[in-house]
């Protein structure tokens, strides 16, 4: 997994562009696969012990050419930083809960 800090992601309407050391790359909203988020909750907390692999607060962003778990993005970022992103941006995303299957499991646990 590529992971980042949303200090240095910035959410366009219609694309994700974000710097690391080799350069800025951006993502556009069409080419997302799919997109989950694990909220920081003491039950969410408690459901880590029982196997779930997503972490806390991290938000998953697999494009369509993403094959494996290592292709996805990883963004910390806080649920209220969560909040003040696109509704474009926002309406993709999978919010985690225990027992419900998400798109994004089709790559991370192949």
């Amino acid at each position: 997994m590529i992971p980042l800090s949303y200090k240095r992601i910035i959410f366009k309407n219609n694309a994700l562009v974000f710097s690391i050391k080799s350069g800025d790359y951006s993502i556009m909203l069409k080419d997302v696969f799919a997109m989950g988020y694990k909220k920081v909750t003491f039950k969410n907390y408690l459901t880590m012990f029982k196997g779930e692999r997503m972490g806390l607060g991290i938000l998953y962003i697999a494009t369509k050419d993403a094959k494996k778990r290592c292709d996805i993005i990883q963004i910390r970022i806080p649920y209220k930083e969560l909040l003040k992103i696109p509704k474009e941006w926002f309406d993709k995303i999978e919010m985690f809960e225990y027992g419900k299957y998400m798109k994004i499991y089709k790559i991370m646990y192949k």
